[in-house]
């Protein structure tokens, strides 16, 4: 044997023995460091405790409601300071900071020396001044402040209200800090006369003027002017109310000094507890920060010129948590489903809800096309739920907002009772507190509070033609969502998959029978498996339970079966259809009989439960290009195994090249993979090319580390009609080997091409050939860079399965 063979050897040695070492590692992650962000909260900072307290304990509030690391910093006076804050974030490997200053203003006079802090500015606001920079450890981003957001306008009419004695002859005076500068002044301004815009609208009228002045000196109007104004030129009495963070000095002292001047008569001032933000309710205060917060890191979809962040979903709509909800769904579908380039000419959204709901401006702004399916006389738990397509690539999203973000079920039948004018008092408090709940949840829970679910369109081929019919469309039926359709969009979904999992069915190979005996479902039928290939056998009437059947047989004489699951559609639904028939439903059942009906249908499409589905398969299966093949009696006993199928034409085809899809969905089969979800195929920039009946098995084998894809810049390409080689097949199926504690010893190769397998699979191919997964060719070579034939797949596989125990293949 030659020095240079012995060393190549030696060498194969060695890698051998280290991957037995290390082969429990994590594979290595060759893409960039993922986004993890946190949240920095500015404050100005004083000695006094009755301030800086409220301050301290709102903060642990918010570390408790967020999901993201959460730290506080002072300007001045106290610790810990903004560099210190900064520090402990980067500790906790914070790499997107986003800090949010409680400040009432984004044009305090301390602002600018947050930024120069924080990195935001190069030159110090005042050169006299020494100010310790932080040193955060990757992006950072500084959010506004109060300004004049909704719930601060909210809570200021809340106390501005509790004042009020006589409307028209009082006028509320807002009482704000201000600025030192002409351009900060005049934002202080804006943002005033915005808040008092808004109370005005939020009092119902009972506020029918709002002014404002300042207690900085030099700043104009002044409070004394303002007050002064009210009660001598127009004659009418002052409602004080501090426009304030926390209270102290200025609500305390300042304030109350300036109002001592006028006659006690003419002016009314807030109690203690109830001058400032804080101390007048914390929870609305930790919600502003939260809404801060989410505004910047929660998804913001990009349609077309429009970046739907939560502030530009509140502008299109004015209401929440309704443009919350709106925001938050949009987000999921784009960051999750439907890709990266979307225009609003492209998206279409079917809406659980009614036109009345205020989502609607906000998807109405987003979407080309809208449709709303609900009543607003009563909203059920399934009606927060949205299809959102994207017609460019035909993909829809089913996103349910769960009832536990509105903090329970009952939340629906209080809102229904508060909306029909019979809930008392106390109820219509308790809604405006569960509305706040629900407003918190959208902002801070993460996307599993949600039900998603892709629904890939229906797929047959036409001589050379692919149809695909879209969920939407195919189940959309004068003006509504039809439940028949429904059940037949699910059902055809189940029995493809079950029946050609490696691939689109022709048209024709296949015939459909159902006891569904109505003109929508023929329509559906026909359109799916071609004239002369489906058959109606129930009677022609509005179905009962009973009438949801499908069956489905193809070409090799396999069935699959689909019904509905007993109660998956409720008995008052059918009893409430029969009146509507007989002329004799009120106007609250026809109401509730289409809830019920869209209840049905959004069960129908996200709980497995609702169906029941059985597979009969035919004798052995018989391939006719496989007679005498040296493949035939192991491609029989996988297909045995379900693992895997053949053509419609009843050929298998063992000499065609396994692509990486096909290989990915033969793995998830052969070692019973749970599917894996979309949120696996982010790292792959062409995961769009990945075909949807190989997507959840592709996902599956990323999660667990079987494929990884091919660098591709920042990200990665998954490559899916690529062809996969034998050297490829023969490392995954050994890195599958060993993690089932299958071990083998070293023993030289024997293959005549042994130069040609690259050093990264000497390994793996060694250890692969000792097990016995791989074996060459009668001429003694392994042949490694040879696309690997769906026969030659097999047979390795079949080796796998005889070596593990029946539990590992579990």
């Amino acid at each position: 044997m030659s020095f240079r063979l012995l060393r190549r050897l030696a060498l194969v040695q060695l890698l051998v023995f280290l991957a037995s070492c290390f082969f429990f590692l994590p594979l290595p992650k060759a893409q960039a460091e993922e986004p993890k962000p946190g949240v920095l909260v500015l404050a100005h900072g004083t000695n006094d405790p009755k301030w800086f307290t409220p301050v301290w304990e709102l903060v642990y509030g918010l570390q408790e409601h967020l999901p993201w690391p959460v730290e506080l910093g002072f300007l001045e006076a106290i610790e810990p300071d903004i560099p210190e804050a900064v520090a402990k974030l980067n500790h906790r490997g914070v790499n997107r900071i986003i800090a949010v200053p409680f400040f009432v203003s984004s044009y305090s006079n301390h602002i600018e020396e947050i930024k120069y802090i924080l990195g935001l500015r190069k030159d110090l606001p005042n050169p006299e001044e020494e100010l310790e920079r932080a040193e955060p450890a990757g992006e950072l981003i500084l959010t506004r402040a109060l300004d004049d957001h909704p719930l601060f306008a909210s809570l200021l009419t809340r106390l501005a209200t509790s004042l009020v004695r006589n409307p028209e002859q009082e006028v509320v005076v807002l009482a704000a800090h201000g600025s030192d500068s002409a351009e900060g002044q005049e934002d202080w301004r804006q943002n005033l006369a915005s808040l008092g815009e808004q109370m005005k609208a939020l009092s119902g009228g009972k506020i029918k003027e709002v002014l404002y002045g300042f207690i900085f000196e030099g700043a104009s109007p002044s409070l004394e002017e303002t007050v002064s104004r009210v009660i001598y030129e127009k004659g009418k009495t002052a409602l004080v109310v501090p426009v304030m963070i926390s209270e102290g000095y200025f609500t305390g002292v300042k304030i109350p000094g300036i109002l001592k001047k006028f006659p006690q008569d003419k002016y009314r001032y807030p109690g203690i507890g109830q001058r400032a933000l804080l101390t007048a309710d914390r929870e609305m205060a930790r919600l502003i920060l939260e809404w801060r917060a989410a505004n910047e890191i929660q998804p913001a979809p990009q349609i077309g010129e429009i970046k739907l962040n939560l502030d530009r979903a509140y502008a299109f709509a004015k209401k929440w948590p309704c443009s919350a909800l709106a925001w938050r769904v949009a987000g999921i579908a784009y960051s999750r489903l439907l890709g990266d380039q979307v225009t609003k000419e492209s998206w279409q959204v079917v809406s659980f809800l009614p036109p009345e709901a205020g989502s609607r401006p906000v998807f109405e702004a987003v979407a080309e096309k809208v449709y709303y399916l609900g009543n607003w006389e009563e909203i059920l738990p399934s009606s927060p739920t949205f299809l959102i397509t994207d017609r460019a690539t035909g993909k829809t999203a089913l996103i349910h907002a769960r009832p536990e973000l509105f903090g329970g079920e009952d939340f629906f039948a209080l809102r229904n009772k508060v909306m029909g004018g019979q809930a008392s008092p106390e109820e219509q408090s308790l809604l405006q507190k569960r509305l706040l709940l629900l407003l918190e949840n959208l902002l801070t829970q993460p996307e599993e509070a949600f039900a998603v679910r892709q629904l890939d369109p229906l797929q047959v081929r036409k001589g050379q033609e692919l149809l695909s019919f879209r969920y939407p469309e195919l189940a959309w039926e004068e003006g509504k969502l039809c439940l028949c359709r429904t059940f037949l969009y699910r059902g055809l979904q189940e029995a493809f998959a079950a029946l050609w999992s490696e691939g689109v069915p022709d048209q024709g190979s296949f015939t459909v029978e159902t006891k569904i005996g109505t003109p929508c479902a023929a329509e559906l039928l026909g359109q799916l498996a071609g004239e002369g290939h489906y058959r109606q056998i129930g009677p022609r009437r509005p179905p009962l339970p009973e009438d949801f059947y499908l069956r489905v047989r193809d070409g090799r004489g396999r069935n699959v079966t689909v019904k509905l699951a007993e109660g998956a559609i409720p008995p008052e639904f059918f009893a409430l259809r029969d009146r509507i028939k007989q002329g004799k439903a009120t106007r609250e059942e026809l109401v509730r009989f289409n809830n019920l009906r869209y209840a049905a249908i959004l069960r129908l499409l996200t709980d497995p439960k609702a169906l029941q589905i059985e597979k009969l398969e035919p004798p052995a299966a018989k391939f006719r290009d496989l007679v005498g093949h040296w493949a035939e009696k192991v491609v029989v006993e996988l297909a045995a195994k379900g693992l895997i199928s053949g053509y419609p034409d009843g050929t298998f085809k063992p000499d065609r090249p396994v692509t990486r899809a096909e290989l990915a969905s033969l793995l998830s089969r052969t070692l019973s993979l749970a599917p894996g979800e979309e949120k696996h195929l982010e790292l792959f920039a062409d995961r769009g090319e990945i075909p949807s009946w190989a997507r959840g098995a592709v996902a599956a084998c990323v999660r667990e580390a079987l494929l990884q894809g091919y660098p591709a810049g920042e990200l990665r390409v998954f490559r899916p009609d690529q062809q996969v080689s034998r050297v490829e097949l023969a490392v995954i199926l050994n890195r599958v080997a060993r993690s089932k504690g299958l071990a083998a010893t070293f023993t030289p190769l024997s293959f005549r091409d042994l130069y040609d397998i690259p050093n990264w699979a000497l390994a793996d191919v060694q250890q692969a050939a000792q097990i016995g997964l791989i074996v060459g060719y009668p001429d003694g070579t392994f042949r490694p860079g040879k696309p690997v034939t769906r026969a030659e797949a097999a047979a390795m596989v079949l080796r796998l399965l005889e070596k593990l125990p029946a539990t590992a293949q579990k």
